[in-house]
């Protein structure tokens, strides 16, 4: 792995080359971690000029983790979002900060950077809404501006929230392959212990639980609602837990809904074990049928 390390701000940039100094020999000795470099500038024009080098030069770019710890709601705009996951093996992870964009929504001169940040000018329409519906507005159109303006196939996103439990602002996580947003979630709930993580249902934005809410009685509950009367295969039900829930673990699930006879499995063998999903993942004939 290597690491570059992009600071607008001199003071802070020397704090974290003092910070990096500490792990030089550990960094040295590492298999793993090949270098780091620092750099004093705008995160966007450096990577943007960092990207034109590499298209110029006939270079690919990736495999990348591109986080981009934006100061304020506006420095990171949506088109650099988009060209980084243009890159096949890129995956970006950022986040909106609701606290200030709710409070600096009405100043006019923010308005400019809200227009780079969301692609467009549809967020003004929750200029004149109470914070409530402000906040589902705002989430709902920066979701579509990441899928219709950045190209954004999958992507997660948890609430992150002070002591107080107020909202601080919205992580996300863009990828374009299950497996990478698989592994997000798993380290999101290997977090959540610190109560600070929040899901927001894709269903009802609004609607902020933490992730220990979301058991698998909950998820079985979810899949007969959504699917009932349908037959999917396991690899099916895979990527509905993985696009449109919180969790990634499904296996459990399935079998509550089995055991009370809310779910069959069609097409397998007549002496399957009961219980027994995950061995059929990716045989097409082999369905889950939700009663």
């Amino acid at each position: 792995m290597r690491f570059l390390f992009v600071e607008a701000r001199k003071d802070r940039l020397d704090h974290l080359r003092a910070i990096l100094a500490r792990y030089d020999e550990a960094i040295r000795s590492s298999k793993r971690v090949e270098d780091y470099e620092t750099k004093l500038g705008d995160c966007a024009d450096t990577l943007n000029r960092y990207l034109d080098q590499r298209d110029e030069a006939g270079k690919a770019f990736g495999p990348a983790l591109v986080f981009l710890d934006q100061s304020g709601y506006s420095a990171v705009p949506i088109d650099l979002i988009g060209r980084v996951m243009r890159y096949p093996v890129c995956e970006v992870f950022s986040y909106l900060d609701w606290k200030d964009l709710n409070r600096f929504i009405t100043d006019e001169s923010k308005w400019a950077g809200l227009t780079r940040t969301f692609g467009g000018d549809e967020w003004r329409d929750a200029i004149g809404m109470g914070a409530a519906d402000r906040r589902a507005f705002l989430l709902k159109a920066y979701r579509s501006s990441l899928q219709q303006r950045a190209g954004v196939e999958f992507f997660c996103y948890f609430s992150m929230h002070d002591e107080n439990g107020q909202l601080l602002y919205w992580l996300f996580f863009c990828t374009g392959h299950l497996a990478g947003l698989e592994q997000m979630k798993k380290a999101m709930w290997s977090v959540d212990e610190t109560g600070s993580f929040r899901f927001s249902d894709s269903e009802a934005p609004g609607q902020l639980l933490l992730l220990d809410g979301f058991d698998q009685s909950w998820l079985a509950n979810t899949l007969s609602d959504r699917h009932r009367g349908k037959a999917l295969t396991i690899q099916d039900v895979e990527r509905f837990v993985l696009v449109h829930t919180p969790c990634y673990k499904y296996i459990d699930a399935l079998r509550i809904l089995e055991k009370e006879a809310r779910a069959d499995l069609l097409g397998a063998p007549p002496d399957r074990r009961k219980g027994a999903f995950k061995k059929y993942k990716g045989n097409t004939r082999v369905k889950v049928l939700f009663k």
